[in-house]
């Protein structure tokens, strides 16, 4: 199942153990769940939850402010994404965590290069970054190391999913409780939430 965003032009897959309600909550536009099969339905089942983070850097054209495409090394580390004019220049940039944040693919009329995803806030429904490249391995890459990040953000808020191998939702007497993820400490974006103009 995909929750799709229609006006955006974003979809994302559903995990098995998400609840629907709260997909419905953190999608804050008009959009509607479509039934189609996934490409990596292994990324989205309560027993495949990863017990590490993901880690992935290369490059992507990102859209800045001024809705310009710009090249930029990009890094997913410590549940978080890095934003550098080059995989050696410093300072870089926190862009996000992914403890509010989920990846969404984008359709492929809205990027110049034909591959592209969006890094979307859960809690304040708006796009955070919008990344695009023309290689489709490279696409797959960031859209299933975005993905796992993200499940293993959610199996630390909610680990009755990750520890029944059931969604939480379908337990019965299951008592949900919730735990802080403390992620490693990062540098600050200069303006949070908004890209910086490099």
């Amino acid at each position: 199942m995909y929750d799709v965003i229609p006006d955006v032009g974003m979809e994302r897959p559903v995990r098995d153990y998400e609840r629907l309600e709260e997909v419905v909550q953190a999608r804050g536009s008009p959009g509607y769940f479509l039934i189609k099969p996934s490409e990596w339905p292994e990324l989205l089942r309560s027993d495949a939850i990863p017990t590490y983070s993901s880690v992935l850097g290369g490059y992507v054209h990102v859209q800045l402010d001024d809705r310009t495409w710009t090249r930029r090394w990009l890094e997913l580390r410590e549940h978080a994404v890095f934003l550098a004019k080059s995989e050696t220049s410093r300072p870089e940039v926190c862009v996000c965590t992914l403890l509010d944040v989920d990846v969404y693919m984008v359709d492929r009329q809205r990027v110049p290069k034909g591959y592209g995803f969006a890094l979307r806030t859960q809690t304040r429904p708006r796009t955070v970054l919008l990344a695009t490249q023309s290689s489709e391995a490279a696409h797959h890459d960031w859209i299933k190391s975005l993905c796992r990040a993200r499940s293993y953000v959610l199996c630390q808020e909610r680990p009755v999913a990750s520890t029944t191998g059931t969604p939480a939702s379908d337990i019965a007497s299951a008592s949900v409780w919730r735990v802080t993820v403390l992620p490693v400490p990062v540098a600050p974006a200069t303006r949070p939430w908004r890209l910086p103009n490099f």
